[in-house]
């Protein structure tokens, strides 16, 4: 991630597996740890993590609540057993923080 930084990317995001995931960029970085709960299916979840992002990033979120959201889109995404989990609104990717 350094080395990216070095050659002039601005913004990391990415996972880990059961690491978690993590951003970073010029306000600084975080790292949180992964969301746990009832896997089904993960084909699709790095998919629904980026779409987490972009979402995020429409939403003018922050670094930490980028990277949770993103979270939360993948979770979700695992948690069916369809490639894509149509049952993912703002909501439900909000609920936990309310």
């Amino acid at each position: 991630e350094n080395a990216m930084h070095a050659h002039g990317v601005d913004t990391v995001k990415g996972t880990l597996g059961d690491g978690g995931s993590y951003a970073s960029g010029a306000n600084g970085a975080v790292q949180q740890p992964a969301l746990s709960g009832d896997i089904i299916n993960t084909t699709g979840a790095g998919d629904a993590f980026m779409a987490g992002v972009l979402y995020a990033y429409t939403q003018g979120l922050d670094m930490e609540k980028t990277v949770g959201v993103a979270q939360k889109m993948a979770l979700h995404t695992a948690q069916s057993p369809h490639t894509i989990n149509t049952n993912i609104t703002a909501h439900t990717l909000y609920e936990q923080d309310e």
